[in-house]
Protein backbone atom coordinates (compact mmCIF):
# COMPACT_ATOMS: atom_id res chain seq x y z
CA UNK A 1 0.00 0.00 0.00
CA UNK A 2 2.88 2.15 0.78
CA UNK A 3 4.59 1.72 -2.35
CA UNK A 4 0.95 2.02 -4.61
CA UNK A 5 0.68 5.60 -2.36
CA UNK A 6 4.01 6.55 -3.75
CA UNK A 7 3.71 5.46 -7.22
CA UNK A 8 0.21 7.77 -7.34
CA UNK A 9 2.37 10.89 -6.22
CA UNK A 10 5.41 9.91 -8.32
CA UNK A 11 3.50 11.50 -11.55
CA UNK A 12 2.61 14.72 -9.11
CA UNK A 13 6.11 14.93 -8.19
CA UNK A 14 7.21 14.75 -12.36
CA UNK A 15 4.84 17.07 -13.03
CA UNK A 16 5.79 19.71 -10.29
CA UNK A 17 9.41 19.33 -11.39
CA UNK A 18 8.57 19.58 -15.16
CA UNK A 19 6.54 22.57 -14.17
CA UNK A 20 9.57 23.97 -12.27
CA UNK A 21 12.39 22.65 -14.34
CA UNK A 22 11.14 23.96 -17.97
CA UNK A 23 10.83 27.35 -17.23
CA UNK A 24 14.04 27.41 -15.29
CA UNK A 25 15.98 25.55 -18.51
CA UNK A 26 14.09 28.24 -20.96
CA UNK A 27 15.46 31.45 -18.58
CA UNK A 28 19.16 29.53 -18.29
CA UNK A 29 18.86 29.44 -22.28
CA UNK A 30 17.59 33.10 -22.32
CA UNK A 31 19.99 34.25 -19.65
CA UNK A 32 23.02 32.80 -21.61
CA UNK A 33 22.07 34.01 -25.49
CA UNK A 34 21.18 37.61 -24.00
CA UNK A 35 24.75 37.97 -22.91
CA UNK A 36 26.13 36.61 -26.16
CA UNK A 37 23.98 38.85 -28.06
CA UNK A 38 24.32 41.78 -26.02
CA UNK A 39 28.38 41.46 -26.24
CA UNK A 40 28.42 40.73 -30.01
CA UNK A 41 26.17 43.53 -31.19
CA UNK A 42 27.59 46.12 -29.38
CA UNK A 43 30.97 44.91 -30.66
CA UNK A 44 29.09 44.85 -34.62
CA UNK A 45 27.58 48.42 -33.36
CA UNK A 46 31.41 49.60 -32.57
CA UNK A 47 32.88 48.26 -35.13
CA UNK A 48 30.19 49.64 -37.33
CA UNK A 49 30.97 53.25 -36.16
CA UNK A 50 34.93 52.35 -36.71
CA UNK A 51 33.88 51.36 -41.07
CA UNK A 52 32.32 54.50 -41.34
CA UNK A 53 34.90 56.70 -40.01
CA UNK A 54 37.63 54.75 -41.89
CA UNK A 55 36.09 54.69 -44.55
CA UNK A 56 36.28 58.56 -45.07
CA UNK A 57 39.45 59.06 -43.40
CA UNK A 58 42.56 56.44 -43.60
CA UNK A 59 40.59 53.69 -46.37
CA UNK A 60 40.62 51.33 -43.55
CA UNK A 61 43.91 50.08 -43.33
CA UNK A 62 43.55 50.55 -39.36
CA UNK A 63 40.67 48.97 -39.53
CA UNK A 64 41.67 45.76 -41.19
CA UNK A 65 44.02 45.03 -38.66
CA UNK A 66 41.72 46.02 -35.84
CA UNK A 67 38.68 43.35 -37.28
CA UNK A 68 41.45 41.06 -38.42
CA UNK A 69 42.81 40.98 -34.36
CA UNK A 70 39.26 40.21 -33.46
CA UNK A 71 38.88 37.19 -35.60
CA UNK A 72 41.76 36.00 -33.87
CA UNK A 73 41.11 36.95 -30.55
CA UNK A 74 37.35 35.66 -30.58
CA UNK A 75 36.92 33.14 -33.20
CA UNK A 76 34.63 35.15 -34.95
CA UNK A 77 35.16 35.68 -38.63
CA UNK A 78 34.22 39.35 -39.80
CA UNK A 79 33.28 40.49 -43.31
CA UNK A 80 32.32 44.24 -44.55
CA UNK A 81 30.42 44.53 -47.62
CA UNK A 82 29.01 47.87 -49.67
CA UNK A 83 25.62 47.99 -51.14
CA UNK A 84 26.11 45.84 -54.13
CA UNK A 85 27.24 42.98 -51.65
CA UNK A 86 30.97 43.31 -53.04
CA UNK A 87 32.96 42.37 -50.15
CA UNK A 88 35.50 45.24 -48.43
CA UNK A 89 37.20 43.18 -46.16
CA UNK A 90 37.00 39.40 -45.35
CA UNK A 91 39.16 37.95 -42.29
CA UNK A 92 41.78 35.45 -44.22
CA UNK A 93 40.31 35.94 -47.42
CA UNK A 94 37.03 34.14 -46.64
CA UNK A 95 33.60 34.03 -48.48
CA UNK A 96 30.94 35.65 -47.13
CA UNK A 97 28.87 32.73 -45.92
CA UNK A 98 25.39 31.96 -47.53
CA UNK A 99 23.65 31.49 -44.23
CA UNK A 100 24.18 35.49 -43.68
CA UNK A 101 22.51 36.58 -46.69
CA UNK A 102 19.01 37.65 -44.49
CA UNK A 103 20.78 39.23 -42.09
CA UNK A 104 22.93 41.19 -44.91
CA UNK A 105 19.95 42.36 -46.52
CA UNK A 106 18.35 43.47 -42.82
CA UNK A 107 21.45 45.63 -42.10
CA UNK A 108 21.67 47.38 -45.45
CA UNK A 109 18.18 48.18 -45.25
CA UNK A 110 19.33 50.26 -42.22
CA UNK A 111 17.71 47.77 -39.22
CA UNK A 112 20.04 47.68 -36.11
CA UNK A 113 21.76 44.48 -35.40
CA UNK A 114 20.34 41.85 -33.33
CA UNK A 115 20.98 37.81 -32.31
CA UNK A 116 17.68 35.52 -33.32
CA UNK A 117 15.56 33.98 -30.78
CA UNK A 118 17.24 32.02 -27.51
CA UNK A 119 20.28 29.55 -28.64
CA UNK A 120 19.71 26.10 -27.90
CA UNK A 121 21.97 23.16 -27.41
CA UNK A 122 20.86 21.60 -30.45
CA UNK A 123 20.55 24.79 -32.96
CA UNK A 124 23.49 25.92 -35.22
CA UNK A 125 26.75 25.88 -34.56
CA UNK A 126 27.12 29.95 -35.39
CA UNK A 127 24.92 32.37 -36.18
CA UNK A 128 25.78 35.83 -37.61
CA UNK A 129 25.49 39.53 -36.18
CA UNK A 130 25.10 42.54 -38.78
CA UNK A 131 25.33 46.48 -38.59
CA UNK A 132 24.70 49.29 -40.86
CA UNK A 133 27.56 51.37 -41.62
CA UNK A 134 26.07 54.60 -42.91
CA UNK A 135 24.71 57.71 -41.19
CA UNK A 136 20.94 58.06 -40.39
CA UNK A 137 19.23 56.25 -43.20
CA UNK A 138 21.83 56.37 -45.49
CA UNK A 139 23.67 52.74 -45.35
CA UNK A 140 26.71 52.83 -47.34
CA UNK A 141 27.83 48.97 -46.33
CA UNK A 142 27.41 46.71 -44.23
CA UNK A 143 29.18 44.55 -41.08
CA UNK A 144 28.65 40.76 -41.07
CA UNK A 145 30.43 39.23 -37.54
CA UNK A 146 30.02 35.42 -37.53
CA UNK A 147 29.23 33.59 -34.11
CA UNK A 148 29.91 30.39 -33.03
CA UNK A 149 27.64 29.37 -30.51
CA UNK A 150 29.79 26.23 -29.30
CA UNK A 151 30.52 28.05 -26.19
CA UNK A 152 27.17 29.26 -25.46
CA UNK A 153 25.28 25.80 -26.02
CA UNK A 154 27.75 24.26 -23.68
CA UNK A 155 27.11 27.07 -20.66
CA UNK A 156 23.82 26.45 -21.39
CA UNK A 157 23.99 22.40 -20.80
CA UNK A 158 26.06 22.95 -18.09
CA UNK A 159 23.41 24.89 -16.37
CA UNK A 160 21.22 22.47 -17.44
CA UNK A 161 23.27 20.11 -15.75
CA UNK A 162 22.89 21.34 -12.29
CA UNK A 163 19.92 22.45 -12.21
CA UNK A 164 18.82 18.80 -12.98
CA UNK A 165 20.95 17.91 -10.37
CA UNK A 166 18.82 20.28 -8.06
CA UNK A 167 15.44 18.87 -9.33
CA UNK A 168 16.52 15.20 -8.93
CA UNK A 169 18.07 16.18 -5.31
CA UNK A 170 14.39 17.71 -4.65
CA UNK A 171 12.58 14.71 -6.36
CA UNK A 172 14.88 12.28 -4.01
CA UNK A 173 13.87 14.45 -0.51
CA UNK A 174 10.27 14.68 -1.85
CA UNK A 175 10.28 10.65 -2.08
CA UNK A 176 12.32 10.40 1.28
CA UNK A 177 9.51 12.18 2.86
CA UNK A 178 6.94 10.73 1.41
CA UNK A 179 8.27 7.46 2.60
CA UNK A 180 7.35 7.83 6.41
CA UNK A 181 4.38 10.14 5.80
CA UNK A 182 2.74 7.99 3.69
CA UNK A 183 3.41 5.07 6.74
CA UNK A 184 2.10 7.70 9.01
CA UNK A 185 -1.13 8.25 6.85
CA UNK A 186 -1.47 3.70 6.33
CA UNK A 187 -0.57 2.81 9.71
CA UNK A 188 -4.43 3.07 11.30
CA UNK A 189 -4.85 1.18 7.64
CA UNK A 190 -2.75 -1.62 8.79
CA UNK A 191 -3.62 -2.11 12.65
CA UNK A 192 -7.17 -1.63 11.54
CA UNK A 193 -6.47 -5.01 8.89
CA UNK A 194 -4.67 -6.64 11.41
CA UNK A 195 -7.37 -6.37 14.22
CA UNK A 196 -10.30 -7.55 11.42
CA UNK A 197 -8.11 -10.50 10.89
CA UNK A 198 -7.74 -11.38 13.89
CA UNK A 199 -11.43 -10.81 15.10
CA UNK A 200 -12.36 -13.05 11.80
CA UNK A 201 -10.44 -16.18 13.11
CA UNK A 202 -12.36 -15.49 16.84
CA UNK A 203 -10.33 -13.07 18.55
CA UNK A 204 -13.36 -11.00 19.20
CA UNK A 205 -11.46 -9.23 22.15
CA UNK A 206 -8.95 -7.50 19.33
CA UNK A 207 -9.32 -3.85 18.82
CA UNK A 208 -7.68 -1.15 16.56
CA UNK A 209 -5.11 1.82 17.51
CA UNK A 210 -7.25 4.91 16.87
CA UNK A 211 -4.50 7.16 18.26
CA UNK A 212 -2.37 7.35 15.26
CA UNK A 213 -3.24 8.65 11.47
CA UNK A 214 -5.43 11.20 10.04
CA UNK A 215 -8.49 12.11 11.98
CA UNK A 216 -10.83 10.08 9.21
CA UNK A 217 -8.94 6.91 9.68
CA UNK A 218 -8.78 7.82 13.81
CA UNK A 219 -12.36 7.92 13.67
CA UNK A 220 -12.99 4.93 11.31
CA UNK A 221 -10.79 2.47 14.01
CA UNK A 222 -12.99 3.83 16.71
CA UNK A 223 -16.09 2.96 14.61
CA UNK A 224 -14.46 -0.59 14.28
CA UNK A 225 -13.56 -0.79 17.50
CA UNK A 226 -17.43 0.09 19.01
CA UNK A 227 -18.86 -2.51 16.07
CA UNK A 228 -16.24 -5.39 17.37
CA UNK A 229 -17.83 -4.63 20.85
CA UNK A 230 -20.90 -5.19 19.97
CA UNK A 231 -19.93 -8.36 17.59
CA UNK A 232 -18.10 -9.82 20.86
CA UNK A 233 -21.36 -8.41 23.20
CA UNK A 234 -23.63 -10.16 21.18
CA UNK A 235 -22.05 -13.37 20.46
CA UNK A 236 -20.99 -13.61 24.36
CA UNK A 237 -25.09 -12.94 25.26
CA UNK A 238 -26.25 -15.27 22.29
CA UNK A 239 -23.54 -18.09 23.82
CA UNK A 240 -24.55 -17.65 27.40
CA UNK A 241 -27.76 -17.87 26.29
CA UNK A 242 -27.28 -21.01 24.98
CA UNK A 243 -25.41 -22.22 27.51
CA UNK A 244 -27.52 -21.32 30.15
CA UNK A 245 -30.62 -23.24 28.92
CA UNK A 246 -28.93 -25.81 28.02
CA UNK A 247 -27.31 -26.26 31.85
CA UNK A 248 -31.40 -25.34 32.81
CA UNK A 249 -32.76 -28.29 31.02
CA UNK A 250 -30.80 -31.01 32.41
CA UNK A 251 -32.22 -30.69 35.83
CA UNK A 252 -35.84 -31.02 34.82
CA UNK A 253 -35.26 -33.44 32.21
CA UNK A 254 -33.15 -36.03 34.54
CA UNK A 255 -35.71 -35.40 37.01
CA UNK A 256 -38.80 -36.19 34.14
CA UNK A 257 -36.69 -39.34 33.09
CA UNK A 258 -36.42 -40.72 37.13
CA UNK A 259 -40.06 -40.00 37.32
CA UNK A 260 -41.22 -42.26 33.91
CA UNK A 261 -39.25 -45.10 34.63
CA UNK A 262 -40.15 -45.34 38.49
CA UNK A 263 -43.82 -45.22 36.70
CA UNK A 264 -42.74 -49.09 35.27
CA UNK A 265 -43.68 -50.76 38.74
CA UNK A 266 -47.01 -48.81 38.47
CA UNK A 267 -47.83 -50.07 34.55
CA UNK A 268 -49.75 -53.36 34.18
CA UNK A 269 -50.88 -53.36 30.40
CA UNK A 270 -48.35 -53.59 27.41
CA UNK A 271 -49.70 -50.70 26.35
CA UNK A 272 -48.63 -48.64 29.41
CA UNK A 273 -44.98 -50.13 29.59
CA UNK A 274 -44.77 -49.44 25.52
CA UNK A 275 -45.93 -45.81 26.12
CA UNK A 276 -43.39 -45.74 29.27
CA UNK A 277 -40.60 -46.24 26.79
CA UNK A 278 -41.25 -44.53 24.57
CA UNK A 279 -41.23 -41.32 26.84
CA UNK A 280 -38.13 -42.78 28.14
CA UNK A 281 -36.52 -42.55 24.58
CA UNK A 282 -37.96 -39.42 23.96
CA UNK A 283 -36.49 -37.48 27.27
CA UNK A 284 -33.46 -39.46 26.13
CA UNK A 285 -33.17 -37.83 22.56
CA UNK A 286 -34.11 -34.10 24.18
CA UNK A 287 -31.26 -34.91 26.61
CA UNK A 288 -28.88 -35.77 23.52
CA UNK A 289 -30.05 -32.73 21.82
CA UNK A 290 -29.54 -30.47 25.31
CA UNK A 291 -25.71 -32.01 25.13
CA UNK A 292 -25.84 -31.24 21.36
CA UNK A 293 -26.39 -27.24 22.25
CA UNK A 294 -23.69 -27.26 24.88
CA UNK A 295 -20.96 -28.09 21.48
CA UNK A 296 -22.19 -25.83 19.98
CA UNK A 297 -21.96 -23.18 21.95
CA UNK A 298 -18.36 -24.06 21.59
CA UNK A 299 -17.68 -24.20 17.74
CA UNK A 300 -17.44 -20.06 17.68
CA UNK A 301 -14.78 -18.71 16.20
CA UNK A 302 -12.08 -19.46 17.75
CA UNK A 303 -8.11 -18.76 16.77
CA UNK A 304 -6.67 -21.98 15.16
CA UNK A 305 -3.44 -23.24 13.99
CA UNK A 306 -1.63 -26.06 12.00
CA UNK A 307 -1.24 -29.38 12.49
CA UNK A 308 0.50 -32.48 11.51
CA UNK A 309 -2.24 -34.54 9.74
CA UNK A 310 -0.64 -37.82 11.52
CA UNK A 311 0.26 -36.02 14.95
CA UNK A 312 -3.77 -34.71 14.87
CA UNK A 313 -5.27 -38.10 14.48
CA UNK A 314 -3.48 -39.29 17.70
CA UNK A 315 -3.90 -42.72 16.54
CA UNK A 316 -7.69 -42.86 15.10
CA UNK A 317 -7.60 -44.81 12.38
CA UNK A 318 -7.56 -48.17 14.85
CA UNK A 319 -10.39 -46.53 16.82
CA UNK A 320 -12.02 -45.81 13.61
CA UNK A 321 -10.99 -49.59 12.59
CA UNK A 322 -12.90 -50.89 15.63
CA UNK A 323 -15.87 -49.14 15.96
CA UNK A 324 -16.58 -50.74 12.17
CA UNK A 325 -15.90 -53.81 13.23
CA UNK A 326 -18.06 -53.71 15.78
CA UNK A 327 -21.10 -52.54 13.72
CA UNK A 328 -19.81 -55.32 10.41
CA UNK A 329 -18.10 -52.50 8.62
CA UNK A 330 -15.41 -53.22 6.25
CA UNK A 331 -13.23 -50.21 7.15
CA UNK A 332 -9.58 -48.51 4.97
CA UNK A 333 -7.37 -45.37 5.64
CA UNK A 334 -5.25 -44.00 3.57
CA UNK A 335 -4.15 -40.40 5.10
CA UNK A 336 -1.20 -38.74 3.44
CA UNK A 337 1.15 -37.28 6.05
CA UNK A 338 1.06 -33.57 5.76
CA UNK A 339 2.79 -30.62 7.84
CA UNK A 340 0.78 -27.15 8.40
CA UNK A 341 -2.74 -28.17 8.01
CA UNK A 342 -4.96 -25.33 9.61
CA UNK A 343 -6.52 -27.39 12.14
CA UNK A 344 -10.23 -26.92 13.27
CA UNK A 345 -12.39 -25.76 15.85
CA UNK A 346 -12.12 -28.51 18.61
CA UNK A 347 -9.27 -30.78 16.68
CA UNK A 348 -8.83 -32.39 13.17
CA UNK A 349 -9.45 -35.57 14.92
CA UNK A 350 -12.87 -34.66 16.50
CA UNK A 351 -14.26 -33.67 13.36
CA UNK A 352 -13.38 -36.64 11.73
CA UNK A 353 -14.93 -38.51 14.18
CA UNK A 354 -18.25 -36.98 13.57
CA UNK A 355 -17.96 -37.81 10.13
CA UNK A 356 -16.86 -41.38 10.12
CA UNK A 357 -19.86 -41.78 13.30
CA UNK A 358 -22.09 -40.80 10.68
CA UNK A 359 -21.38 -43.06 8.09
CA UNK A 360 -20.85 -46.07 10.21
CA UNK A 361 -24.75 -44.57 12.34
CA UNK A 362 -26.75 -43.42 9.27
CA UNK A 363 -25.12 -44.45 5.74
CA UNK A 364 -26.72 -48.05 5.92
CA UNK A 365 -24.00 -49.25 3.48
CA UNK A 366 -21.32 -51.95 4.46
CA UNK A 367 -17.62 -50.16 3.98
CA UNK A 368 -16.20 -46.89 4.86
CA UNK A 369 -12.85 -45.05 4.17
CA UNK A 370 -10.96 -42.76 4.98
CA UNK A 371 -8.57 -40.49 2.70
CA UNK A 372 -6.25 -37.51 3.51
CA UNK A 373 -3.85 -36.03 0.29
CA UNK A 374 -2.33 -32.90 -0.33
CA UNK A 375 -4.33 -30.61 -3.24
CA UNK A 376 -3.03 -27.62 -4.60
CA UNK A 377 -2.83 -25.00 -1.77
CA UNK A 378 -4.84 -26.96 0.41
CA UNK A 379 -5.20 -30.54 1.93
CA UNK A 380 -8.47 -32.78 1.80
CA UNK A 381 -9.45 -35.21 3.41
CA UNK A 382 -12.51 -37.57 2.36
CA UNK A 383 -15.41 -39.67 4.58
CA UNK A 384 -16.49 -42.50 1.87
CA UNK A 385 -19.36 -45.07 2.11
CA UNK A 386 -20.87 -47.01 -0.38
CA UNK A 387 -24.69 -46.82 1.81
CA UNK A 388 -28.01 -45.29 0.48
CA UNK A 389 -26.43 -41.67 0.04
CA UNK A 390 -28.56 -38.48 -0.05
CA UNK A 391 -30.56 -36.82 -2.66
CA UNK A 392 -29.14 -33.39 -4.06
CA UNK A 393 -31.93 -31.20 -2.42
CA UNK A 394 -31.34 -33.19 1.19
CA UNK A 395 -27.17 -32.73 0.30
CA UNK A 396 -28.12 -28.95 0.31
CA UNK A 397 -29.88 -28.95 3.38
CA UNK A 398 -27.75 -31.49 5.57
CA UNK A 399 -25.46 -28.82 6.85
CA UNK A 400 -28.46 -27.14 8.47
CA UNK A 401 -29.35 -26.79 12.32
CA UNK A 402 -31.43 -29.87 13.45
CA UNK A 403 -32.22 -31.20 9.91
CA UNK A 404 -32.74 -34.77 9.60
CA UNK A 405 -33.32 -36.79 6.33
CA UNK A 406 -36.86 -38.39 6.64
CA UNK A 407 -34.95 -41.72 6.27
CA UNK A 408 -32.90 -41.60 9.70
CA UNK A 409 -35.87 -40.30 11.89
CA UNK A 410 -36.19 -43.45 13.64
CA UNK A 411 -32.00 -43.85 14.44
CA UNK A 412 -30.94 -41.65 17.74
CA UNK A 413 -29.41 -38.16 17.02
CA UNK A 414 -29.87 -34.43 17.04
CA UNK A 415 -29.44 -33.09 13.51
CA UNK A 416 -26.13 -30.94 14.84
CA UNK A 417 -22.87 -33.26 14.32
CA UNK A 418 -22.89 -31.95 10.27
CA UNK A 419 -23.64 -28.35 11.55
CA UNK A 420 -20.84 -27.96 13.77
CA UNK A 421 -18.30 -30.12 11.19
CA UNK A 422 -19.38 -27.38 8.67
CA UNK A 423 -18.72 -24.39 11.18
CA UNK A 424 -15.34 -25.85 12.40
CA UNK A 425 -14.29 -25.92 9.42
CA UNK A 426 -15.30 -23.05 7.92
CA UNK A 427 -14.03 -20.98 10.88
CA UNK A 428 -10.47 -21.81 9.39
CA UNK A 429 -11.17 -21.09 5.89
CA UNK A 430 -11.97 -24.53 4.78
CA UNK A 431 -14.99 -26.35 3.42
CA UNK A 432 -17.73 -28.95 3.97
CA UNK A 433 -18.23 -30.33 0.60
CA UNK A 434 -20.97 -33.83 0.52
CA UNK A 435 -21.28 -35.44 -3.01
CA UNK A 436 -23.78 -38.31 -3.55
CA UNK A 437 -23.31 -40.83 -5.53
CA UNK A 438 -19.59 -40.34 -5.63
CA UNK A 439 -18.08 -38.60 -8.98
CA UNK A 440 -16.22 -42.55 -9.50
CA UNK A 441 -19.70 -44.18 -9.53
CA UNK A 442 -21.87 -46.26 -7.36
CA UNK A 443 -23.97 -46.04 -4.30
CA UNK A 444 -22.74 -43.91 -1.21
CA UNK A 445 -21.95 -40.63 0.05
CA UNK A 446 -18.26 -38.94 0.01
CA UNK A 447 -18.39 -35.93 3.10
CA UNK A 448 -15.15 -34.08 1.73
CA UNK A 449 -13.26 -31.63 4.20
CA UNK A 450 -10.62 -29.04 1.98
CA UNK A 451 -8.74 -27.79 4.87
CA UNK A 452 -6.02 -24.57 4.15
CA UNK A 453 -2.16 -25.24 4.05
CA UNK A 454 -0.63 -22.67 6.33
CA UNK A 455 2.96 -21.33 5.95
CA UNK A 456 5.82 -21.82 8.52
CA UNK A 457 5.31 -19.58 11.35
CA UNK A 458 1.44 -18.20 9.94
Amino acid sequence: MTRRLILLALPLLLTLMAAIGIPWATAIAERHSTALANDRIADATRFAMATLHSLTADNGVRLERELDDYAELFGSPVWVVDREREVLHAHGGGALPAGASGTIDAALAGQLPQVGGVLWPWGPDAVYVAAPVGIDSQVTAALVIEVPTTRVKDAVLEGWLRAAVVLAAAMTAAVWILWPLSRWVLKPIRTLAAAADRVAVGELGARARGDAGPPELRALAGTFNRMAHSVQDTFRRQEQFVHDASHQLRTPLTAVRLAVENLEPELTTDDGREIQREAVQELDRMGALVESMLAATQAGPVATGAVDTSAGLGGREELWAAAAAARGFGFSAAIEPASGVAEPTGGLAQVLDELVENALRLSGGTRVGVTGRSGRGDYVIEVADDGRGLSPAEAAQATGRFWRSPAHQNIPGTGLGLQIVEQSVRDVGGSLELESPPAGGGTGLVARIRLPRRAPGA
